[in-house]
């Protein structure tokens, strides 16, 4: 038989660690050196992605804006066409100022002096009427003047008269009366 001996255990400090606990135990140097060296990379990996996305943009506006300021045109010269052509529309003429035309007589256009669509000015004459009815009227008219002009002056040789009859006493008042109101 083999014996074995084994070592007294040694005093144990509590704040000595033992070796399992020495395996377990992560070294806080490592730690302490690789934690802030890997979240430097990490920050400078976002930063420059994120720089090299904000200058892709910038190119990209860059070539939009280029784009967009070249103007393009596109144009031909025109030229009249050889033979004539006819192009009849439907539509309606409407004036600017309208005016109500009432006929003072009957008549016949003798002479039109103004076309429809000419400008004219308040007073002015638009055309000249044959009236045979109206001139026939008038003339009548005027005889019958002349006759009651005529009228009247018989009237009054009448009234001279009768005025002369009463001063020499030869007709009464009442009969002269009656005659000068007649």
């Amino acid at each position: 038989m083999v014996a074995e001996f084994k070592t007294p255990p040694k005093s144990r400090n509590p704040e000595t660690p033992t070796t399992e606990q020495q395996r377990r135990r992560i070294p806080t140097s490592r730690v302490a050196i690789w934690a802030p060296f890997l979240a430097v990379l990490v920050l400078g990996i976002a930063l420059t992605y994120g720089i090299w996305r904000h200058i892709q943009a910038v190119e990209e506006q860059k070539k939009f804006a280029r784009k967009t300021a070249e103007v393009s045109a596109d144009y031909f010269v025109a030229k009249r066409d050889s033979k004539p052509h006819h192009l009849v529309l439907p539509g309606n003429i409407v004036a600017v100022e309208e005016a109500t035309l009432y006929a003072r007589s009957n008549g016949y256009i003798k002479r039109w002096l103004v076309d429809i669509g000419d400008n004219v000015r308040a007073g002015q004459l638009l055309v000249e009427i044959e009236t045979p009815e109206v001139e026939q009227q008038l003339s009548q008219a005027r005889e019958t003047a002349k006759q009651s002009e005529a009228n009247l002056d018989i009237a009054r040789v009448s009234a001279q008269r009768w005025q002369e009859l009463l001063n020499r006493k030869v007709v009464s008042k009442q009969d002269n009366d009656e005659k000068q109101a007649a």
